[in-house]
């Protein structure tokens, strides 16, 4: 049996609604999306703004950034809020529904992929960076730097 590729996806509105460019989240969901199609594989769509802090949340972590000059670990640490609340929980029931217990995730947060071997799933990891730009750049270092994201080309 091949192992399948799967993408777990956070929904980021500002990026998929508003085409907000400082974060790579719409330019991740677009490159799984091709080489889902062009390979096979599932996507895993999670509601969950925020990093799972919620919209509202986020909206206040921006504002505050956009104030006191933060980027967003230190914003949401100033908000009183996880850096990332997210559970994998109900992604490896719906990865188990499926019969898969050995995958490859596109991913480079290694949150996803303790969350999904915590849940007994055999995880591959497949990088998806994307090149940052100059709007994108600040939080891509954040990301590396402060969350431990396992980007090379920041």
């Amino acid at each position: 049996m091949n192992i399948p590729l799967i993408r777990v996806q956070s929904a980021c509105y500002t990026a998929e609604i508003f085409r907000s460019l400082d974060c790579d989240c719409h330019a991740q969901l677009a490159k799984s999306q091709r080489l889902i199609g062009d390979r096979g594989g599932y996507l895993i769509y999670m509601l969950c703004d925020g990093r799972g802090a919620g919209l509202l949340n986020k909206l206040r972590g921006m504002a505050l950034g956009e104030k006191e000059g933060l980027d967003t670990s230190d914003a949401y640490r100033k908000l009183g809020l996880p850096q990332d609340p997210r559970s994998y929980e109900r992604v490896s029931e719906v990865i188990k529904f499926f019969g898969f217990l050995n995958i490859k995730l596109l991913t480079n947060n290694p949150r996803k992929i303790e969350g999904l071997r915590g849940a007994g799933i055999e995880v591959e990891r497949e990088p998806l960076e994307i090149d940052s730009t100059d709007e994108s750049r600040s939080y891509l270092h954040t990301k590396a730097h402060k969350m431990g994201h396992l980007l090379i080309r920041v």
